[in-house]
């Protein structure tokens, strides 16, 4: 069963890593969903605004000092290597971080899916 399969993830500490785009109502209650899940987590949040994104995050109870802000490949690796979560105003961060095991779009923009 799949909830069998994201607890043990989540035991082993190896918890599917998600970047997502989109912190509007349909995506900040993704991440609020995904944050009562086991076994997986939202690690990248883009959205070009900022504040919004932020504020998913710590609606989730994800502490500010946590959450890094990120327009770059390298400053997202380096925060995730930290236990960090990333903001940033780029769609395409995610796809290009090792680090994320699965991107999505949430968001009702053909346009920001299409660069997601």
């Amino acid at each position: 069963m799949i909830n069998e399969e994201l607890q043990h993830l989540h035991s082993a500490g190896t918890p599917i890593r998600i970047g997502s785009s989109g912190a509007g109502w349909i995506g900040s209650g993704f991440v609020r969903a995904v944050s009562l899940m086991k076994g997986m987590r939202v690690d990248i949040l883009a959205d070009p605004d900022i504040v919004l994104a932020r504020k998913a995050f710590t609606d989730c109870g994800i502490p500010a000092e946590m959450i890094v802000e990120a327009d770059s490949v390298g400053a997202a690796i380096d925060a995730l290597r930290h236990g960090k979560r990333v903001v940033t105003g780029s769609y395409s961060l995610a796809g290009q971080v090792e680090y994320v095991d699965i991107v999505t779009d949430v968001t009702p923009s053909p346009a920001s899916g299409a660069e997601t």
